[in-house]
């Protein structure tokens, strides 16, 4: 082909802008397809199609082409008919700390359930305090605690006339308990049981063996009753907890009983409470005011739900 030197005139075109109906470009339409490339349009539909993971779509062509355009414009209408996608929120894994639990929710829910679990923390901070200030826990205690008292009393005065039916006195000390001889009412000193007869000091020393072994024995039943008690007082703090809890943690679960994960979750944060509630009675009051704040802010942040992905704008 021969070439032609075109002149200046002849490289630019003329046209009459009345005859347009519009002003500017942009008032128009965007297009919704590329001109010349309809094999482009039915691969990237034939691959929006395909609901499945691991599949992509790759576009390559010359700059301000409008493939950028297209292919977001096309995305947008494709999206329109789907559902809108889902929240999904990280929350504390109470089994395996280093694992957040992901929760998904439907759109615009994930800030909903944010606030709900908010609030109910917020709540049982001030029920559970409560509930362990209140007469009828304050009654209940002390029932234990007199129960606990009375038998102890019953397992010293059994011990003390013991050693009265052996002539002998038991002092309290830091250790334990202290057996001392007694002749004529009165406490035998070393000196006096020196003096007496062989036979005497023979008798007294194993009336005394007699009673440590008593005092041996009497001293574990006194352990294995505060324990007893202890465990008692410990089921008492765990049955107020639970009551005070579950009421609230069971009107969520209502809100989400369709979502399982999230009840299943939420089951979680009603055991953990329970188990750490002097944290919510006492474990940030007293002395030491920043670094109780500081525990507090730690301890707190179990129960923050964090909202990773936020669709609440969608439509």
């Amino acid at each position: 082909m021969a070439i032609t030197e075109l002149s200046a005139s002849k490289l630019r075109r003329h046209f009459n802008a009345k005859t347009f109906p519009f002003k500017t470009t942009d008032e128009l339409t965007p297009l919704d397809s590329i001109i010349g490339q309809d094999r482009a349009l039915k691969a990237l539909q034939l691959g929006l199609e395909m609901d499945a993971s691991g599949y992509n779509i790759f576009i390559t062509g010359s700059p301000e082409t409008g493939k950028t355009s297209i292919i977001e414009n096309t995305l947008q209408r494709y999206a329109a008919k789907r559902n809108t996608p889902n929240d999904w929120c990280y929350v504390y894994n109470f089994g395996e700390q280093d694992v957040p639990r992901a929760l998904s929710l439907p759109a615009g829910k994930g800030k909903v359930f944010r606030r709900h679990i908010a609030d109910l923390i917020n709540t049982l901070e001030i029920e559970i305090r409560r509930a362990f200030g209140s007469e009828h826990y304050e009654n209940q205690k002390a029932a234990i605690m007199n129960q606990l008292n009375q038998q102890k009393r019953q397992m010293l005065q059994e011990l003390e006339e013991k050693a009265i039916e052996l002539s002998l006195k038991i002092q309290p000390t830091s250790m334990g308990f202290q057996t001392i001889p007694i002749k004529d009412g009165e406490p035998l000193t070393q000196e006096a049981f020196q003096g007496l007869s062989k036979a005497e000091r023979e008798d007294i020393t194993q009336k005394v063996q007699k009673m440590e072994v008593e005092i041996s024995e009497t001293l574990r039943n006194l352990a294995r009753l505060e324990m007893r008690f202890q465990k008692s007082l410990q089921q008492l703090d765990k049955d107020v907890a639970s009551f005070v809890v579950e009421q609230y943690v069971n009107e969520i679960k209502e809100t989400y009983k369709k979502h399982r994960q999230v009840t299943a979750y939420l089951e979680d944060v009603c055991k953990d409470v329970v188990a750490n509630s002097a944290n919510f009675i006492d474990g940030f009051q007293g002395e030491g005011g920043e670094e109780n704040l500081a525990f507090k802010k730690s301890f707190m942040k179990r129960y923050q739900v964090n909202v990773v992905v936020d669709n609440s704008q969608l439509k």
